[in-house]
């Protein structure tokens, strides 16, 4: 169940889920979506494709992290760029962000680099702390 294929496979599916998530939740409480067409805009689905990819690597990739904790690791780097993402999404259609096109560029842009700095930031807590749940020995 933990393996990579599975976990990359999963990543990629979470990031459709995310992206076309916070979409349709954006539609029923705010009434808008971010990108013109709505969910039909293949933007939705370049932004979740390119959001997923470092999740991917991240599942892919040896990393000096057990298989065990692997899966850890990617639902806690998930968690904290989901939280990141719908905040930031609901941000752009809660305030009428134009879609011009340097904006879609720029989303397209600094989202999946975040997603990318979150990855990282969890990999080094990861390896920070060594055996994850295991006890500090500093005390």
């Amino acid at each position: 169940m933990h393996s990579k294929l599975f976990l990359a496979f999963g990543s990629l599916i979470g990031a459709f889920i995310l992206v076309y998530g916070t979409a349709v939740m954006n539609r029923m409480v705010v009434g808008d979506y971010y990108m013109n067409e709505g969910l039909v805009d293949v933007n939705y689905a370049y932004l979740s494709l390119l959001c997923a990819v470092p999740f991917v690597l991240g599942c892919l990739v040896k990393l000096n992290i057990t298989p065990k904790n692997r899966f850890t690791f990617i639902i806690v780097a998930g968690l904290l760029f989901a939280v990141l993402f719908t905040t930031v999404h609901w941000a752009f259609v809660y305030y009428g962000v134009e879609m011009a096109a340097g904006v879609l560029f720029r989303t397209l842009l600094v989202l999946p680099i975040s997603a990318l700095l979150v990855v990282f930031a969890v990999f080094v807590g990861f390896n920070m702390e060594g055996d994850f749940g295991k006890e500090s020995e500093v005390i």
